[in-house]
């Protein structure tokens, strides 16, 4: 099958990537990638008429225009229900984690003022929470939450 891949694969195996039958002008199966800011529908399918099948490496597909693929019979397929394969996968989980540090510690904030960091009033609005000592709750234990559940010391996790 002639595949195109328009998904992220530098984490992938070269010598996996290299065994596929590359195709970026006839592919049968695209691999589009989820970290994008519109949905695919028939502006972008439809430039590949032998295209069968849809991939995604995402358990969920709100980037892929539904009632177009299916009017068009082709079907599409996502990390959802590969149980196995998502219990090897962290890095919605680290993000996660990214996004609480962020929240209490103002990583983000503070990128932006790097030149200016000793300022007085800088320090001051830069100043944030430690987390030591506090207690985290995780509200849901889904396949993110539980893995998050993982990174925060135990004792310091309210289920």
């Amino acid at each position: 099958m002639r595949i195109k891949l328009d998904c992220p694969y530098d984490f992938i195996d070269k010598e996996f990537i290299n065994s596929l039958d590359i195709s970026e002008d006839d592919p049968e199966c695209i691999i589009v990638n989820p970290g994008i800011d519109e949905t695919l529908g028939a502006n972008y399918f439809s430039k590949y008429p032998n295209l069968k099948l849809i991939g995604t490496p995402s358990t969920g597909v709100n980037h892929i225009d539904d009632t177009y693929v299916k009017s068009k019979g082709i079907p599409v397929r996502s990390l959802l229900f590969d149980r196995d394969l998502l219990e090897n996968i962290h890095a919605s989980a680290e993000f996660t984690w990214i996004h609480i540090m962020n929240l209490v510690r103002k990583f983000s904030v503070s990128l932006q003022h790097v030149d200016k960091w000793r300022d007085r009033k800088n320090e001051q609005s830069l100043r944030s929470t430690e987390l030591h000592g506090k207690t985290i709750g995780i509200i849901g234990l889904g396949r993110i939450g539980r893995k998050l559940s993982f990174m925060i010391p135990m004792s310091k996790v309210q289920h």
